[in-house]
């Protein structure tokens, strides 16, 4: 946590090779227990911090995660005084500078915090060689890859995922579309792939997915990637079929709206900017400046 202002959310730096990777500690009082997902990655010194898009950070929460990469030298610093097969070491944590701490100023509370975490990747690590030490076909047959997948997403573990990935890839590509479970194992692996850039794979898994399981979610984010692919009116048909199974929140409205103007379709555009300040967007101002600029 922050030091002063009042504390929203609770996040842990976490130093991966020249990465440092912020984490959001979650409480998840439904399910009795909590987990760390990583939330941001700084990819090298001095880089600025991204977005995982594993949970939505505000600027607010961006900022207070930039902070906490800035500290990761002085909490390592720190850390490395504390023995914690030792009593007194650990009473002494009690003391530290609060300048090694990430929660409530307190290193004790910090070194805790860490040991949380520590606790959960030594189960995701002992599941995931678990997962690994089984042939592919065993494990896709076992309907183990949906945990696995999910598991590498929530640490932002890309590279190891697409590995993972690379060797299901055929039984999957045999066995992925039995029934309705493998929509959210193909929407994961799209995921991944969307992450790591490999837009084209993303697409072919969603598709898959939605082949499967038509959800209004996973059409809306296959419309974004064709959008960021430059594909405008793929993007529109996939948010169409979106909205045939759900209206479309606000800023999907916008964003459809927006596409049509690209493609100087006014008289449709100004429908989706009307539908979306009917939803609830604020923010149509430009929107409806190059509309009145298209008359």
């Amino acid at each position: 946590m922050g030091t002063g202002a009042k504390v929203q959310r609770l996040f842990l730096p976490v130093r991966r090779g020249a990465s440092v990777v912020i984490f959001e500690h979650r409480e998840m009082p439904e399910e009795k227990r909590w987990e760390f997902v990583a939330a941001a990655i700084q990819p090298e010194p001095d880089a600025p911090l991204e977005r995982t898009q594993a949970v939505g950070l505000d600027q607010a929460a961006m900022a207070q995660a930039a902070e906490m990469a800035a500290r990761i030298d002085a909490v390592e610093k720190s850390l490395a005084g504390t023995r914690l097969f030792d009593e007194r070491s650990i009473v002494a944590a009690l003391y530290r500078p609060t300048s090694g701490a990430v929660i409530e100023s307190s290193v004790l509370l910090t070194v805790t915090l860490y040991l949380q975490f520590t606790r959960q990747t030594l189960v995701y690590e002992s599941a995931l060689q678990r997962y690994e030490q089984r042939t592919p076909e065993e494990r896709v047959e076992a309907g183990m890859s949906g945990s696995i997948y999910l598991s590498l997403l929530k640490r932002h573990d890309l590279a190891r995922a697409q590995a993972i990935l690379d060797d299901d890839n055929p039984v999957i590509e045999t066995k992925g579309s039995r029934n309705r479970e493998w929509a959210y194992v193909h929407g994961l692996i799209g995921t991944i792939r969307e992450r790591s850039d490999q837009f084209e794979q993303a697409l072919a898994h969603l598709e898959k997915a939605v082949a499967i399981n038509a959800a209004a979610g996973t059409w809306r984010r296959i419309a974004n990637i064709r959008a960021d692919l430059g594909d405008r009116d793929g993007a529109i048909a996939g948010m169409l079929r979106a909205e045939a199974i759900e209206p479309l929140p606000p800023f999907a409205a916008k964003r459809v709206a927006g596409w049509l103007m690209d493609l100087n379709r006014p008289n449709e555009a100004r429908v989706w900017v009307n539908r979306a300040e009917e939803r609830g967007a604020q923010d149509t101002v430009a929107l409806r400046t190059r509309l009145a600029a298209a008359q």
